[in-house]
């Protein structure tokens, strides 16, 4: 994994780091990830993360822990400077 989305397999956990180069505005990828599956919607400012179907999934968002229920989460994207 990894590229733009900036998804990574962490010892058998989920987490993202993403960024987008200048010239895309948006990039939305679909993960199965232990049975759930989940969408992932990133802009250059934040991700928007949905669980589309299966059980509640934990994952990280530049390194902060969330739980995706059946409420989207939308949290801000890092700048490089930032990290």
């Amino acid at each position: 994994m990894g590229g733009f989305g900036g998804a990574r397999d962490q010892d058998g956990d989920l987490g993202f780091v993403p960024r987008l180069p200048e010239r895309l505005h948006r990039l939305c990828i679909r993960i199965l990830w232990h049975g759930s599956r989940i969408r992932v919607d990133i802009t250059a400012e934040s991700t928007t993360y949905r669980l589309e179907s299966g059980d509640s999934i934990t994952l990280t968002h530049h390194g902060r822990r969330i739980t995706l229920t059946d409420r989207p989460i939308t949290l801000p994207n890092l700048s490089a400077a930032a990290e």
